[in-house]
């Protein structure tokens, strides 16, 4: 069982974008193919954004499949139900018509009006509920920021640090061509797109173009992760005594 815990989840991620996903086959701007395996592949999940969706292996038998085909299938059925609805309606409509009641014409005014208050009630409880949300943040950034819970603060900093590190992947490879609306903001994001490649090792091969508004190549990530580290970072989090004064300070404002 305690091998179970030291064999790494290996994942891959396939991103193909303009150009280079047409000629995969494939209709759209982009598609990002997901692949994670576990226990030498006893365990496996495949997910293809946006066109195939997700399915689980066990065993290398599917044990879940992917929905996108019973969505559509479900679609077409509701488009039959909603024919069905509003030729309904539209004969509900002629009778209503032909049977003239004045004191029919006096019910959708009373409906129309208490739909009109339920809509303004709901309005002032979505107010009301995002005030209390903002006021909530506020609260919990002021705990984080005192000079008490400064020990809490760093511990969570660093432990985030080190989990994005181990988490990071071991293999990246971009072959990319972006240009936006304007120069400037294709400037500015290669600047940051610098900061972030400066951080995780790579081959890269990105080309500003300033000219034309575009997004062609491919972006391949390689990468695994250890569920023994995950889990000592995490005990580590729940047994800390600043954590702890901290969770009990947030109860307080619960």
């Amino acid at each position: 069982m305690l091998m179970v815990l030291f064999i790494p989840l290996r994942y891959r991620v396939n991103a193909y974008f303009g150009e280079d996903n047409r000629k995969k086959g494939r209709q759209g701007d982009y598609s990002i193919s997901v692949k994670a395996k576990w226990l030498l592949g006893i365990v496996s999940a495949e997910f293809i954004y946006p066109d195939e969706g997700g399915g689980i292996k066990l065993f290398f038998i599917p044990v879940r499949k992917r929905k996108k085909t019973r969505r559509r299938k479900k679609s077409r059925k509701s488009k039959v139900k909603e024919k069905n609805l509003n030729k309904h309606e539209v004969k509900s409509e002629t009778v209503s018509e032909s049977q003239t009641v004045p004191e029919s014409e006096n019910k959708p005014v009373s409906r129309i009006k208490r739909k009109h208050v339920k809509n303004k009630k709901t309005k002032k409880d979505r107010k009301k509920h995002k005030g209390f949300q903002r006021n909530k943040i506020k609260s919990y950034y002021g705990i984080l920021s005192s000079s008490e819970n400064r020990g809490a603060y760093s511990f969570i900093k660093k432990t985030l640090i080190r989990l994005i590190k181990h988490s990071a992947p071991g293999e990246v490879r971009a072959d990319m061509i972006i240009g936006l609306e304007e120069p400037c903001n294709t400037g500015l994001l290669f600047g940051a797109l610098g900061i972030v490649i400066s951080f995780i090792k790579g081959k890269y091969n990105i080309t500003p173009d300033f000219y034309n508004k575009r997004v062609d190549g491919r972006v391949y990530i390689k990468g695994k992760i250890r569920s023994v580290i995950v889990i000592y970072h995490l005990i580590r989090i729940f047994t800390n005594s600043d954590i702890k004064k901290v969770t009990g300070q947030f109860k307080a404002v619960r």
